[in-house]
């Protein structure tokens, strides 16, 4: 078997492909729109252009696209934004009690 070469290096179109009309890719191809490639033409596609299997140790770990998300710097700003903003609703600006003292009546301590 000969030496594989990119799909990109062998097809010559006046185009990237997904810019040209569906009819001129069918002909290109020699592929009927409807039934797809023959068994023959899947054959020599193959020799062409090696098996259509993508190159990689495989998918992403969910946790890590997790951790990625979580430490990006909008996230991080807008969760400690989000923190400020709830710590202000609960704990109001004013005048706050010394803990741990009794309150007279005039309001001094």
């Amino acid at each position: 078997m000969g030496k594989k070469i990119s799909s990109i290096e062998a097809q010559n179109y006046t185009e990237q492909p997904f810019l040209l009309p569906v009819d001129e890719v069918v002909q290109y191809l020699e592929t009927n729109q409807d039934a797809g490639l023959s068994s023959a033409r899947v054959q020599q596609y193959r020799q062409k252009y090696g098996e259509n299997k993508l190159e990689g140790e495989g998918a992403v770990k969910w946790y890590s696209l997790l951790v990625k998300q979580v430490s990006n710097a909008m996230v991080l700003v807008s969760a400690l934004y989000a923190h400020s903003s709830l710590h202000g609703l609960m704990f109001p600006a004013g005048p706050r009690p010394c803990h741990g003292s009794i309150l007279r009546r005039d309001g001094l301590h």
